[in-house]
């Protein structure tokens, strides 16, 4: 199963985290894994075209994710980071055997 934990305060999101293989089938045909995957990526570009501070920690072997913003007041980025949110949990109300998501606000 994959997990995506999603941090979010007052202020706005803090970090998201994607870590384990879905299991959905197998590598290459994985429509859940690779809908994650994409997502995650293209928020990951728009965060660096936005120029948004942040830390990323990328680990292969166990399909680890975890990007940490340094800070964040940038409604833009809020806004597209609540576009991510959403698709990951409707993504996950489809598949709830292979994707959970973990929305946490402090």
């Amino acid at each position: 199963m994959t997990t995506v934990r999603i941090l979010k305060d007052g202020a706005g999101y803090k970090s998201f985290e994607c870590s384990g293989h879905s299991g959905f089938a197998k590598e290459g045909e994985d429509i859940v894994c690779a809908s994650v995957s994409s997502a995650t990526e293209l928020i990951v570009d728009i965060l660096e075209r936005f120029s948004v501070g942040f830390s990323l920690e990328i680990d292969k072997k166990r399909a680890y994710v975890k990007c940490t913003l340094k800070e964040n007041k940038n409604d833009a980025v809020n806004a597209v980071l609540d576009g991510y949110c959403r698709y990951i949990k409707d993504v996950s109300s489809e598949y709830p055997d292979y994707l959970k998501c973990i929305l946490t606000e402090v």
